[in-house]
């Protein structure tokens, strides 16, 4: 992806306007960034700027094992990768099965300090998500 990225991406936009900015989003992937593709050392050098995916899924039903808490991290771990030039969070309305799974993303985006929150395919919230059962918040404290 690294050469694609700047054989087939960022040089022939430049070619055409010089002055195009080209910003490259990272999912929310950790450990599976270098089997699918993603060269963390040297794509944010090819690239003006990085986006971060604070997306993450339902652990339980996909096999993305995406925990809620990364949406946090991951933002402090490209901050690292790429000092400054971190745009900001990506979270999106996939795989939600609470309706309080989306506002953890943007809260987790907000308290890492992601300069700006992108809302990916808004049209995903007209759809309805059902409240869920998190079997553990719907019973009292003493039946845990």
């Amino acid at each position: 992806m690294r050469d694609a990225a700047e054989n087939l991406i960022v040089k022939p936009a430049k070619a055409v306007n010089p002055r195009v900015k080209m910003v490259i989003k990272f999912p929310n992937w950790y450990e599976h960034f270098q089997g699918l593709g993603y060269d963390l050392d040297q794509e944010p050098k090819i690239f003006d700027g990085i986006y971060t995916g604070t997306e993450t899924r339902d652990p339980e039903t996909t096999d993305q094992n995406l925990q809620q808490y990364e949406s946090y991290q991951i933002i402090r771990y490209f901050e690292n990768i790429a000092p400054g030039r971190n745009g900001g969070g990506w979270v999106d309305t996939y795989d939600l099965r609470y309706l309080d799974r989306y506002p953890e993303q943007l809260w987790d985006t907000v308290f890492a300090k992601a300069p700006e929150m992108m809302l990916f395919e808004w049209s995903g919230m007209l759809r309805p998500i059902p409240a869920g059962d998190r079997t553990n918040w719907a019973k009292p404290p003493h039946e845990f």
